[in-house]
C-alpha cells in the first residue's frame, strides 16, 4: 500500500483518489492543515474556507485543498479509508454536534 504523511492509503481511497483527480500533495497538504473532526470511529479531515483564511495569513495556499473531506480510521494502522470533495460542511458540522451530545448524555446519566 502506498503511504501519504504516515498513512496509509486503503484500496479503495487510492481508488477515490485518482478517480476524482486529487494528487498526492493536495492531500498530504488536507492531512496537514484541515479540520479534525472525530466522529462515528473516524478521524475526518476537512478544508474549508475558515481554514483557507486563516493559512492564508501565514503564506499557505490552500485554494486547491477547498472542500476537500478525508476519512481516516480512529486506530493505530492510521489509514485513509476515503476521500471527496464538498463544499457543504453542514455534514461536518452536524457529526462534530453529534459527537458532543453522546458524551454530554453520557455524562449525564453518569
Amino acid at each position: 500500500m502506498k503511504a501519504i504523511n504516515n498513512f496509509t492509503l486503503t484500496h479503495h481511497a487510492l481508488q477515490q483518489m485518482h478517480a476524482r483527480g486529487f494528487s498526492k500533495d493536495t492531500v498530504a497538504t488536507a492531512l496537514k492543515y484541515g479540520r479534525t473532526t472525530h466522529a462515528k470511529g473516524a478521524i475526518y479531515y476537512s478544508v474549508g474556507k475558515r481554514e483557507i483564511k486563516k493559512f492564508r495569513n501565514f503564506g499557505i495556499d490552500l485554494r486547491k485543498c477547498e472542500g476537500l473531506h478525508i476519512i481516516c480510521t480512529n486506530d493505530r494502522q492510521r489509514a485513509i479509508k476515503t476521500m471527496y470533495r464538498n463544499h457543504n460542511f453542514r455534514r461536518v458540522l452536524r457529526l462534530r454536534s453529534r459527537h458532543h451530545r453522546y458524551f454530554k448524555d453520557e455524562k449525564a446519566e453518569l
